[in-house]
């Protein structure tokens, strides 16, 4: 498949591929994690029996701020899949006097119960215009990706309610691969599945876990979105190649005016790529 040109701020590039990252990139991060982790926190004290003082402690470990509802960006609520934050949930009870094993059953069986009870389609937020970027960039004929920690049924459900599941061409999620990110093995299984090479696909995400999964991955660019993350632009700023405020920020360049302009401007856009990759290159 030919190269779609794409221009990102004052940066010029070509790829045959988008990989987006889902909770923060597609989504508005918040939306989705404080009220279900809220949920998961009630469910472990109410089966454990105790009180809401436990619930603050298990939201702390789970980096949520009890009082102002604020997540830590450094913390594991942005990067961290399910099966690990089973683990922090086990730890936490462990260190108040539980048993490992009676603790992680308990904080199991209430993510299980929390889950189930959970309709994501009435709290998860897409970020602004996703399904008019979507299509802009499927038109152009890019091919579209998702390399997401969470569970597939729950990506796939919140895809499907915003009518979006169809323009993906693939997608990996937690639990496809032995290794999560920051591992590049998801970006890798994407690939392969599209039948490209990572230097021709472009990475987006809003952690800096996920940068540094797309650099050890080698993509022809890593770049950090703000609009639904909670990782504040300035930290983005010091792992991505480029930062965007939204998707909307992605233009898609027309080969033919855009020979044209390159012709009249001689080589000022060449030198600008040409040093761009050599101080990314210098950076990493």
């Amino acid at each position: 498949m030919d190269m779609v040109k794409l221009k990102i701020k004052d940066l010029i590039i070509d790829c045959k591929a988008l990989i987006f990252d889902k909770d923060g990139t597609l989504t508005i991060f918040e939306s989705l994690w404080i009220p279900l982790i809220k949920k998961r926190a009630y469910f472990v004290a109410l089966e454990a029996g105790e009180n809401h003082e436990f619930e603050e402690m298990l939201l702390e470990n789970w980096g949520i701020n009890p009082k102002t509802l604020k997540i830590d960006p450094r913390g594991p609520c942005p990067v961290s899949p399910r099966n690990e934050e089973i683990v922090i949930g086990t730890a936490a009870m462990y260190r108040k006097g539980y048993l490992w094993d009676m603790a992680k059953k308990i904080v199991m069986h209430a993510f299980d119960k929390a889950d189930s009870e959970m309709d994501l389609t009435l709290t998860v937020k897409p970020v602004k215009k996703l399904k008019e970027n979507l299509y802009r960039f499927k038109k152009a004929g890019l091919l579209l990706a998702v390399a997401t920690s969470d569970e597939r049924k729950d990506t796939e459900k919140i895809l499907s309610h915003w009518n979006v599941l169809g323009l993906f061409d693939t997608m990996v999620c937690s639990g496809e691969v032995t290794k999560s990110k920051p591992h590049p093995e998801i970006l890798f299984e994407i690939c392969k599945r599209l039948k490209i090479n990572p230097n021709e696909a472009i990475f987006l995400g809003d952690t800096i876990n996920d940068m540094i999964t797309g650099k050890k991955a080698k993509m022809a660019l890593n770049i950090g979105v703000t609009e639904g993350g909670v990782v504040p632009k300035e930290e983005l700023e010091k792992f991505a190649d480029i930062v965007i405020g939204s998707l909307s920020e992605i233009e898609i360049i027309n080969k033919k005016i855009f020979k044209e302009n390159f012709q009249k401007k001689g080589l000022t856009q060449k030198r600008k790529l040409n040093n761009f990759f050599i101080k990314r290159k210098e950076a990493f």
